[in-house]
């Protein structure tokens, strides 16, 4: 009857174990297309200053006081992926890139692994750096078949 109950006793912390390892697994799939789905949204501000892109401030120069988005707090250093010659795009129109231009930040993008392709858009935030328009929608297709 000991190994019954010991057989019993394994299969239920077996079983216990695999819903939450389950449970973490969606759990942390939703939170990651979450993130980037964010990051996509807001793709058609980069570039612009807080003021413009915010929505909310009165004056467009500079923000004001009842601007609804949160100052950020302490920004970690930004993080670059070999591509600290994006950073003479900064501020710029996403429909202002010449073809080579373009074909500069799509150089980037290809020679990335998979796994930076998020901190690398990341990065082109903070850095006030706008995808050029083209891109941008490649990146929404890799993002909709499951590639980014």
């Amino acid at each position: 009857m000991e190994l019954n109950t010991l057989i019993g006793l394994l299969g239920g912390f077996l079983l216990l174990a695999l819903i939450l390892f389950l449970h973490h697994k969606w759990k942390g799939k939703g939170r990651e297309e979450l993130s980037i789905k964010r990051f996509m949204d807001n793709a058609e501000s980069w570039g612009e200053s807080h003021a413009t892109a915010c929505g909310s401030c009165a004056v467009k120069e500079s923000c004001a006081t009842s601007c609804t988005t949160p100052a950020p707090k302490k920004e970690k250093p930004i993080t670059y992926y070999d591509d600290e010659e994006l950073d003479l795009y900064s501020g710029r129109d996403p429909h202002s890139y010449s073809t080579e231009e373009e074909e500069e930040f799509r150089e980037v993008y290809h020679t990335l692994l998979e796994n930076d392709r998020e901190g690398w858009l990341k990065s082109l935030e903070r850095r006030k750096i706008a995808l050029p328009a083209t891109l941008l929608s490649e990146i929404e297709k890799d993002l909709r078949l499951g590639r980014l």
